[in-house]
């Protein structure tokens, strides 16, 4: 997504939606911000991480010029935002970490039109550009993708302590914070992993931390098992109730799994 032009770095998904939508702002999810409303989101083109099970594949696994994109400003997004009566802007669908400059110059204008901002992201950032955001974000869904470094080798090409931190900084700086965890059979679903994933919640970012649990279908590169039982996710929320957290939610399931 970035390109050295003459020694200069360009983004190359600058200001370049891949796709804009309204939403309800509990698809992202978000249960404890702002429910009941309306967040405008939009995503550039790209990602960070290689997620052999990613489900945004066709915006996020791609450069700028293999798909169709339009070009919107800041100003252009944010006065769209408030012209359909939105009460947020959410920063998704790809890696808002990926298209950086687009999401803080985004973030900070519409502050000042009063909107709130949504970051929903892999959490796969460093803590100075992490730093230089928060002051411009409210809230964040921070999606875990599995609770050991040897997952994330496999699975994302990336690393689980970076996403810790960037939790733990998020934290400090008061950001609403909610967790998404998409279990993924004989990948990261052994009761183990989802026990230190669940812990480590309750004890870095408070037992009041909103905690999503995903079923995982197959697509993109990894189709070689079934979806996830759905007792494994009643069984995983079931789970971290009992060791603490107060808001614990099943997704992508037809049933709603709700405290006993």
């Amino acid at each position: 997504m970035r390109k050295n032009i003459d020694g200069v770095l360009y983004s190359l998904n600058y200001q370049y939606p891949a796709a804009i939508n309204i939403d309800p702002v509990e698809k992202k999810p978000l249960y404890h911000f702002l429910p009941g409303t309306k967040t405008f989101s939009f995503g550039c083109a790209g990602c960070n991480l290689k997620c052999s099970f990613c489900q945004n594949c066709t915006i996020s696994q791609v450069l700028p010029d293999e798909i169709e994109t339009e070009q919107c400003t800041s100003e252009e997004l944010v006065k769209a935002a408030i012209h359909k009566k939105c009460e947020s802007i959410s920063f998704t669908y790809s890696e808002p970490t990926i298209f950086y400059e687009t999401m803080i110059e985004t973030a900070e204008l519409a502050h000042k039109y009063g909107l709130k901002t949504i970051m929903v992201s892999n959490g796969f950032i460093n803590r100075e550009p992490l730093e230089k955001l928060l002051p411009f974000i409210d809230a964040a869904n921070i999606d875990i993708k599995g609770f050991t470094e040897e997952f994330y080798r496999k699975y994302t090409g990336a690393s689980l302590a970076p996403v810790l931190e960037t939790l733990k900084t998020m934290k400090k700086a008061a950001v609403h914070i909610e967790i998404t965890n998409l279990i993924i059979p004989k990948a990261n679903d052994s009761k183990e992993e989802i026990d230190d994933l669940i812990k480590w919640v309750r004890d870095n970012l408070g037992s009041d931390t909103p905690l999503h649990f995903s079923r995982f279908f197959p697509q993109y590169k990894l189709t070689d098992r079934t979806a996830t039982p759905p007792q494994t996710i009643i069984t995983a929320c079931e789970r971290a109730s009992s060791l603490g957290l107060k808001f614990v939610y099943a997704g992508n399931m037809e049933s709603i799994w709700t405290k006993k």
